[in-house]
């Protein structure tokens, strides 16, 4: 009974469709803020068109525009997960190709841990925005 009890407050529980990513004309709106792909990763703009951020990944981009609709401004946290997730995709690019062109054994295996260890960090990030982006219910 518990369970039914819990699907009936999660289906009566009010939600803010505004809040709900909708892409369209390559947008992505979420409330009062849209997320532009732009050269140099994406752009973060108000509803009166104006400049908030840019962001070198898609989901900061999102999370930063969905945080903004609360007037939560965790800005610099998703601004510093954004560049940890950067810096680590590079240096998995590198080590990947290095990776490749080496015969090394010792080196190999190296370059196998320091990749296992950046795409590691990179989920670690990307698990992070999520939590800014999805509402996470306690249980209490």
């Amino acid at each position: 009974m518990k369970i039914v009890d819990e699907i009936q407050a999660l289906i009566d529980k009010p939600t803010d469709p505004t809040l709900f990513p909708i892409e369209k004309k390559g947008r992505i709106l979420v409330g009062k803020y849209s997320v532009k792909r732009s050269k140099t990763g994406y752009t973060v703009f108000n509803e009166n068109k104006q400049l908030v951020a840019k962001l070198e990944t898609k989901i900061a981009a999102v999370a930063l525009a969905k945080m903004l609709n609360k007037n939560k401004t965790p800005q610099l946290e998703i601004q510093r997960l954004d560049r940890m997730i950067a810096k680590h995709t590079q240096d998995c690019v590198f080590y990947d190709q290095v990776f490749k062109t080496t015969d090394d054994r010792e080196r190999r295996q190296d370059l196998d841990m320091k990749l296992w260890h950046a795409r590691s960090k990179i989920l670690d990030a990307e698990d992070k925005l999520e939590t800014f982006i999805y509402a996470k219910r306690l249980n209490n």
